[in-house]
């Protein structure tokens, strides 16, 4: 046996409240039902039924515990005891083959008024009641009323104790798996907020009930968050849409398609969604959970990386540095929508005397800016001269800084100036 939690009268009731006093075993069934209902503690379940019973009945010992997962044990969590009594609770082993035993499998309530071989070897107990929980064919758990004096017990305590025990149990079962219920939609809920996209769950008729952080930024103040996709679906898209969701929800099945949605900025963006019916155990659909996944960055990644495939192979025959320093530069200016592109190449290890190529809106100018030598100068001195320097607004720098005289003096705001290391 292993230690457990010895639990007397005066410790049953630690939420501010107290036990009644008892005028019948209706009145502690009645009590209890009470607490059953708002409990929310196992522990404190267990608690004040073990208080209830055994004061009520003036026992000396009320114990719950449940039966292994093999059968030979019994773990009692806590009991309650009459002051004094020493507590039970721990780990007990048991024969399969014993009498106890085969009495707990046939789930008969025991009831014995005196004896002088209890149970548990090396108590007091002289009577006592042993009520049997059994599910699916097995023992599952065990509660027991004990006393350490012969005693006649009444029909009506019988009763109290066996219904008692099978509510005990039920109500306990009831808590576990709301417990889980609750750790399993903790668990989605992490996974829903770190899925790269919007997630929602929708009741029968995909009306939201739920959404992600992505999906409230996406839809908060819109349409959609009240189930209505007109106002956030592409026109274009919204006849197909329909006609896919009407089929999905009148056959119950999943699907997925492309749309363009639109935000609350105002702007229309391509989405891979995809919904799946979540069905009750006769198989209704009670719930829809689906994911919408914004595919404008894959497409702009695959945008990227054709024009680097498409660069790649234009340059590959060229061999006049100028040729090729023209084809990037109109290429960025396509594509990404670079005004101006320029490339220095250092000179014995110094930008400011270096070679300089410079394009306007993708084509070659000869014409330089004076102080570019000075710029590229102040960019070699950086603290970390190796890193990449972004430039969101040149405005917001020193008024005297090189860059900042440079990109006015040439009609620009913002940069991005990367460093080519040759090791």
């Amino acid at each position: 046996m292993t230690g457990g939690t010895e639990l007397h009268a005066a410790e049953a009731v630690d939420d501010g409240g107290s036990l009644p006093t008892f005028a019948s075993t209706d009145a502690v069934k009645l009590w209890l039902s009470q607490r059953f209902a708002r409990e929310t503690d196992q522990e404190q379940l267990l608690r004040v039924t073990g208080a209830a019973v055994g004061t009520f009945l003036g026992a000396m010992r009320v114990s719950y515990g449940e039966v292994d997962s093999i059968g030979t044990g019994l773990i009692v969590p806590l009991d309650w005891t009459r002051d004094g009594v020493p507590t039970l609770a721990g780990n007990h082993w048991f024969d399969p083959a014993s009498e106890f035993a085969g009495l707990a499998r046939s789930g008969r309530t025991i009831v014995v008024e005196e004896t002088d071989a209890p149970p548990i070897a090396g108590t007091t107990t002289r009577a006592f009641i042993i009520v049997p929980l059994i599910h699916d064919g097995r023992p599952v758990a065990i509660f027991s009323v004990a006393d350490d004096r012969p005693r006649r017990w009444t029909t009506e305590e019988v009763t109290l104790v066996s219904q008692t025990g099978a509510r005990l149990w039920s109500a306990l079962q009831h808590l576990r798996l709301t417990e889980q219920l609750r750790e399993s939609e903790e668990q989605f809920r992490m996974m829903a907020e770190n899925l790269p996209g919007i997630c929602w769950v929708g009741d029968s008729e995909a009306k939201p009930l739920w959404g992600n952080t992505r999906w409230h930024a996406m839809y908060d103040e819109t349409t959609a968050a009240h189930g209505d996709g007109r106002g956030v679906i592409h026109p274009d898209d919204l006849d197909r849409a329909r006609a896919i969701w009407r089929d999905m929800r009148v056959n119950g099945v999943p699907g997925e398609f492309q749309l363009r949605l639109r935000g609350r900025d105002g702007i229309y963006r391509p989405f891979a969604s995809k919904a799946t019916p979540i069905r009750d155990a006769v198989g209704t659909v009670v719930r829809w959970v689906g994911v919408q996944i914004d595919l404008s960055d894959q497409a702009a990644q695959d945008r990227r990386q054709a024009v680097l495939r498409s660069f790649a192979d234009r340059a590959r025959e060229m061999s006049d540095p100028i040729a090729i320093m023209t084809l990037l530069a109109g290429m960025l200016a396509e594509h990404v929508g670079v005004e101006q592109f320029i490339f220095v190449e250092a000179s014995h290890g110094k930008l400011d005397e270096g070679t300089m190529y410079r394009a306007i809106d993708g084509a070659h100018v000869t014409a330089f800016e004076p102080t570019l030598s000075a710029a590229f100068g102040a960019f070699a001195v950086r603290p970390d001269p190796e890193s990449t320097f972004v430039a969101t607004d040149v405005k917001s720098m020193a008024d005297d800084s090189p860059i900042r005289i440079s990109a006015l003096a040439m009609g620009m705001r913002s940069g991005i100036n990367v460093p080519l290391i040759r090791r």
